[in-house]
């Protein structure tokens, strides 16, 4: 993915950016940054530690990263989840704004849920290409 950044970055002709990277993203964000120095101004990253260090370890302990692993897992959420994206969404909206079940609103963030619909097959595994659909 950092590759397609940098083809992207090529595309526009954008020679150095500031990145700013946020969960998942950070990954791609630290990778491109990492392989093509050069074409990274600044980075800022947000709501994640970089794997393979003492902080990401401990996130992999933690119960409310329990996802992580479920979406490893192949079409085991999309079996799960699919048809209840919001339910499911939702729920990681109320945790973080210490809400109980049901008082989530659409203006407090529903939307997000909603446009989350339709879990891409394999998002989480390494190596697997989403946009192929298989």
């Amino acid at each position: 993915m950092a590759g397609d950044i940098r083809g992207l970055l090529d595309a526009v002709g954008a020679q150095r950016v500031h990145i700013v990277a946020r969960d998942i993203g950070l990954m791609v964000g630290y990778a491109l940054a990492a392989q093509w120095p050069e074409r990274v101004a600044s980075m800022t990253m947000l709501d994640v530690p970089l794997p393979g260090t003492g902080a990401w370890e401990q996130a992999k302990g933690d119960p409310q990263t329990w996802h992580f692993g479920l979406h490893r897992q192949r079409d085991v959420a999309e079996t799960l989840v699919t048809g209840r994206e919001y339910d499911y969404i939702s729920t990681f909206y109320r945790a973080r704004l210490r809400r109980g079940p049901g008082t989530l609103r659409r203006a407090d963030g529903g939307q997000a849920a909603d446009a989350r619909t339709g879990l891409r097959r394999g998002a989480g595994q390494r190596g697997h290409d989403s946009r192929h659909g298989a």
